[in-house]
């Protein structure tokens, strides 16, 4: 059975650190998004029921923390790559 990995089909690039990087950034960016907008939808319809009060402040508490980490490290993954 021939061996599996990164080196086989299509690129067969490396991962390095500005891919893994990037990768995190967007991924991570998507996942908030999709949570806000989850939760923003679900403030807007008061029929709604499927989420509890404290699950839907959690959930504003995580978008309060993880937005400015995730926006201050793409910044400083941007302006790191700008200088190159």
């Amino acid at each position: 059975m021939p061996a599996r990995g990164p080196s086989r089909g299509g690129g067969g690039q490396a991962v390095t650190r500005e891919l893994l990087a990037a990768n995190v950034h967007f991924y991570g960016g998507l996942f908030l998004g999709i949570m806000f907008l989850f939760n923003w939808f679900a403030q807007l319809t008061p029929t709604f029921t499927a989420l509890g009060a404290d699950t839907v402040s959690l959930v504003w508490i995580v978008l309060d923390a993880g937005l400015p980490l995730l926006w201050g490290s793409m910044g400083m993954f941007l302006l790191r790559g700008a200088r190159e």
